[in-house]
């Protein structure tokens, strides 16, 4: 066995882990989403048919939960704060009214984009220099209490 074969069965265990920290965590929403769109219910998990094999396994709620639910499922919703995340319709719109907004302004003068268009990962994600040097301070602080430097 690999060392690639074993990063593999490390990264399933983790997707079930989180998964079941998921099924922990919010099970009314993934009840909810699994009896919406896939008419099953999340106790079916626990269930048997008449031959001993079970109704529902993990592998399929992961499966149903990862690449099937729309915009419009529970766990989409609340994963962007309770916002319906925008389809592509919606951001092809909200392209057209920006262009319409920035039509006729000076060149260079910053263009205006629609006020409800979720804001890119890239720029919420952004650390300035005061969060580093924070952070920096805190290791440094608990790297002395750890060797004893007080």
């Amino acid at each position: 066995m690999g060392p690639r074969r074993r990063g593999a069965r490390y990264r399933r265990l983790g997707k079930l882990l989180g998964l079941l920290r998921l099924i922990a965590e919010k099970a009314d929403l993934v009840e909810a989403d699994l009896d919406q769109f896939y008419r099953r219910d999340l106790r079916d998990l626990w269930r048997t048919d008449d031959e001993g094999r079970p109704l529902l396994t993990l592998r399929q709620v992961w499966v149903r939960l990862q690449n099937g639910l729309p915009r419009e499922s529970a766990l989409a919703i609340d994963a962007n704060g309770g916002r319906m995340p925008w389809s592509i319709t919606d951001h092809l719109l909200a392209d057209l009214w920006a262009l319409r907004a920035n039509s006729g302004k000076k060149r260079g003068a910053k263009p205006t984009d629609h006020p409800s268009r979720p804001k890119s990962a890239k720029k919420q994600a952004q650390v300035t220099d005061k969060q580093i040097a924070r952070a920096e301070a805190r290791f440094a602080a608990r790297r002395r209490k750890l060797n004893g430097d007080t």
